[in-house]
């Protein structure tokens, strides 16, 4: 069987001469070897298969030698020995199972010289080769199953440079060809146009053949041993790199990867004679075994597609591919064409990553970078140390923390994402009225389903609480009497007199407050109830005279009262001058006030006036003479004296009123 390189004998010896057809590790005749610790060590060529008991003995050496190998060279053990010493002396003699390649057929591709690569093409199930003496490629559908000898057409012809031409691959998942020519590794459409070129693969040195396993493409030297891997996916980033076990003489090492048995095939041109076939380790180039060349035509250029490996054949005229059959189920599974465990047995090939490789040989399951053994969730590939974290309730990067620095208000290990109580205040996020702010008690002055402690607008009032004037009382419209900053639904002092409205007298009125100074007005300032407070008041109403309309309360309003200050209902004018009698301090309007004016009810009786002789003091010297005739030198001149000579006698019986000396019965005189 082609054995998984991690259970094959290791052979890292450069120039271990080839073993013929009929010596293939014959594991059963000490071509292999068990050890204590499930290694091989590789043994001579052999002869005669090992004689096994049919029931305990088979089934026991068997399960020794598919112990997986894990170290080198170590003794055989004991147990292990004594039972196969029982086998040889009493069972019956088996048959070794050479697992060489075998020819299935040859099929030569009309017009086409000298085969330097093949490659499978799995959307026509046909192969492109490279043809260098005509510097062209070729495609030829459904080559291999074309019946043993027949010669095809090629169905896809075109032109390459001319010089060099070597090795071709199909790379499936990029659609791409990968021809060599000389020391480069271009990429071609299958259409046929240059797209890439990749250079200094081998540093100056010419490349034979080119194959892939997975991401990796893997190219080998033209003379020489030299094989290196480059991860097409990372910037074709070198990955691996080994030697040929032998160096190839005559030119031009092919290699080919079989996915079914994991190893890499390796064969050379010989000059055109059959030589050896190696399967190799594809990572470490580590022999997993050899078998003895084919007689026939022969090439360089190999392919690998479903148990059957392919050669171009270089010797024949035309060229063609030389077909052989390759065991693939050397697990015994049931699988013998594209195996994902080719060395376990894993019938329903389990692939969780879809990688190619089963889980029963993956050491990564979910393909994610962390081996199994680490892994916290194998089978999660996005759950892995170092994992980008998402706020959920998956620990992704293994640490045993889901907050991760994700926002957890509450501190506690869920981040708020998946936390069902995020500010921890005992009230769950679906019914919390703060869901990020801690409020037991959930207030809600508004009533609109928003805590009071995260919402902008408690009193609902359509103002930010940073904003508002009340925030705790809606006022939509701001109303500030006195302008400081406290609205006046919410302040105790409207108008910012420094007295709480409770006991102002107006409230609204910053003027206006106990023992604030009074103005002569309509206005109780001070808040005494008292309109007068010492201010002039002549009626001695509730109203000072600043406000009454009646100052004197003679029933005459003061804008009609021609004495506004002292009662006078009658509104009594002698003079005419519109100021009342009892206020006019010159009744009789002749220019002089009562204390001087003798008569100060009539106008022609003032100090100075005219006189006249008559009975009246007009000048108000409280004289009547004033220079007229007065005969008797008394206080009346004549004009109002009834006995003008003062002789007792009136004048109207006085026959000389102007003579004393004569009246009635006076003494005559002789």
């Amino acid at each position: 069987n082609v054995l998984d390189p991690r259970e094959a004998p290791v052979d890292e010896t450069p120039d271990e001469p080839e073993v013929a057809v009929g010596d293939q590790f014959d594991s059963l005749s000490g071509g292999a070897v068990a050890t204590d610790c499930g290694c091989s060590q590789r043994g001579g060529s052999g002869g005669t298969p090992a004689a096994l008991p049919l029931l305990i003995g088979f089934v026991l050496i068997l399960g020794g030698l598919r112990r997986r190998r894990s170290c080198e060279n170590r003794a055989p053990h004991s147990g292990f020995l004594f039972l196969a010493v029982l086998g040889l002396a009493s069972a019956l003699a088996l048959p070794a199972q050479a697992q060489q390649p075998t020819d299935d057929r040859i099929v030569y591709g009309a017009g086409s010289r000298h085969y330097h690569g093949v490659t499978f093409y799995p959307p026509t199930n046909g192969i492109y080769a490279t043809d260098a003496e005509n510097n062209k490629v070729y495609r030829y559908d459904n080559m291999l199953t074309v019946p043993n000898g027949n010669t095809v057409n090629p169905d896809q012809t075109f032109n390459l440079p001319s010089g060099g031409i070597q090795g071709i691959y199909y790379d499936q998942a990029d659609d791409v060809l990968y021809i060599l020519l000389g020391s480069v590794l271009y990429e071609y459409s299958t259409s046929g146009s240059q797209l890439a070129s990749h250079s200094g693969l081998l540093g100056g040195a010419e490349l034979s053949d080119v194959t892939m396993k997975g991401n990796l493409v893997f190219v080998v030297e033209q003379n020489g041993t030299l094989v290196r891997a480059f991860d097409k996916t990372n910037g074709w980033t070198q990955v691996h790199q080994w030697s040929l076990p032998t160096n190839p003489t005559g030119c031009c090492p092919s290699l080919a990867y079989d996915y079914d048995n994991d190893v890499m095939w390796f064969t050379w041109w010989n000059s055109g004679n059959p030589t050896t076939f190696y399967a190799l380790d594809p990572e470490t180039g580590a022999v997993v075994n050899t078998y003895g060349a084919l007689g026939g035509q022969w090439g360089h250029g190999m392919g690998y597609t479903s148990c059957k490996l392919f050669l171009g054949t270089e010797t024949a005229t035309p060229d063609g591919v030389r077909v052989y059959n390759i065991p693939c189920d050397g697990d015994g599974d049931g699988v013998s064409s594209g195996d994902n465990c080719p060395s376990i047995a894993n019938p329903g090939q389990e692939d969780f990553d879809s990688d190619g490789q089963g889980d029963a040989c993956d050491l990564d399951d979910d393909g994610d970078g962390e081996p199994d053994s680490s892994d916290c969730a194998p089978l999660d590939a996005t759950r892995f140390a170092g994992a980008t974290e998402s706020c959920d309730q998956i620990d992704s990067n293994c640490d045993g923390d889901l907050v991760d620095g994700f926002s957890n208000i509450d501190g506690d290990a869920e981040p708020d994402c998946i936390d069902s109580d995020d500010d921890g205040d005992g009230t769950a996020d679906g019914t919390d009225n703060c869901p990020v702010l801690s409020n037991p008690a959930q207030l809600d002055l508004d009533g609109d389903g928003q805590g009071d402690l995260c919402d902008s607008d408690d009193d609902g009032d359509g103002v930010a609480d940073g904003s508002d004037n009340c925030p705790q009382l809606a006022n939509a419209g701001q109303a500030d009497l006195d302008s400081d900053g406290l609205g006046d639904v919410c302040d105790t002092d409207l108008d910012g007199d420094q007295f709480p409205d409770s006991v102002d007298c107006a409230p609204l009125d910053g003027t206006i407050y106990p023992n604030a100074p009074e103005q002569c007005d309509a206005i109780d300032s001070d808040c005494d109830t008292d309109l007068v407070d010492g201010f002039a008041n002549t009626d001695g109403d509730s109203e000072p005279d600043c406000i009454d309309t009646d100052d004197d309360g003679d029933g005459v309003a003061d804008g009609s009262d021609n004495c506004q200050f002292i009662s006078n209902p009658g509104q009594e004018d002698l003079d005419g001058d519109g100021l009342g009698d009892v206020c006019d301090d010159d009744v009789d309007g002749d220019s002089f006030t009562e204390v001087d004016d003798c008569a100060p009810l009539d106008g022609t009786i003032y100090p100075g006036a005219p006189e006249v002789c008559d009975s009246v003091d007009s000048d108000c010297d409280t004289d009547l003479v004033d220079g007229f005739a007065n005969t008797d030198g008394d206080s009346e001149p004549d004009c109002i004296d009834d006995d003008d000579d003062g002789d007792g006698f009136g004048d109207s019986v006085d026959c000389a009123p102007l003579d004393d000396t004569i009246y009635p019965n006076a003494p005559e005189l002789c």
